[in-house]
């Protein structure tokens, strides 16, 4: 499941959640 935030300073980040033994979530920071 992706799920897409936008911060208000105008950047972008999309979460991935992997199904794993714990939530794992790795941000990515599009924008920079």
């Amino acid at each position: 499941m992706y799920e897409l935030s936008v911060l208000p300073s105008g950047l972008r980040v999309i979460s991935h959640h992997m199904p794993a033994s714990r939530s794992v979530t790795i941000c990515v920071y599009i924008g920079v």
